[in-house]
């Protein structure tokens, strides 16, 4: 099977500790209360904490993730818009590689394969489970010789962020999680440092 993706969550070691420099983990939790009229009603919160011993205790580092969500899009919308500015109509774009996430996804069953290779030689699985992994494989290849580069220019990623919504933000997420080298959280604050763009003249 492949991997399972949640596009609507940062990639992982995108988001890290601004204390200690460690990668911040996504969490769930569910809280309980009683209301005014006496029913019992629940909400799920997300969070993501870093859960390293120096962050723990008083020094415990986490955030909201709705929270932390408007805070990218709110300073990657203000970083677009000072290129934007600066451009002197120059053409400002970022390249996004086509072939990023199909060599993860490769990695995954090249994992698989040696596995199960390793199982079929000691007889604990058949030879057509190790078939299954390099058909995947070999489409996995054809696939990235295929793949093309996405280019996406600094007004779209402007006109994308300003009409971004939680409910319905898979293209915020893949904008996010291709265009920010990292997110750094320290005591409820964000900082986000975004990758160099392609400026060429008009």
């Amino acid at each position: 099977r492949r991997p399972r993706q949640n596009k609507l969550l940062f990639n992982k070691g995108l988001v890290r500790c601004g204390i200690c420099s460690r990668n911040m983990n996504f969490k769930n939790i569910l809280r309980t209360w009683k209301s005014v009229t006496g029913d019992i009603r629940s909400k799920n919160y997300r969070y993501y904490y870093c859960f390293s011993i120096s962050c723990s205790g008083k020094n415990l580092n986490n955030i909201n993730f709705e929270y932390l969500f408007e805070e990218i899009v709110k300073q990657m919308l203000k970083i677009t818009e000072k290129y934007k500015e600066k451009s002197n109509s120059r053409l400002v774009h970022w390249r996004i590689s086509g072939s990023e996430k199909i060599s993860e996804t490769r990695n995954f069953f090249e994992q698989k394969f040696l596995t199960t290779l390793r199982d079929v030689s000691r007889g604990k699985k058949s030879i057509n489970q190790l078939t299954t992994y390099l058909n995947s494989l070999k489409k996995m290849d054809e696939e990235y010789k295929s793949s093309e580069d996405e280019v996406i220019n600094v007004e779209n990623i402007i006109n994308d962020l300003a009409e971004y919504h939680l409910n319905n933000s898979e293209r915020i997420f893949f904008i996010i999680n291709n265009l920010i080298n990292f997110v750094s959280i320290k005591n409820n604050s964000v900082k986000i440092s975004i990758k160099d763009p392609v400026v060429f003249d008009t």
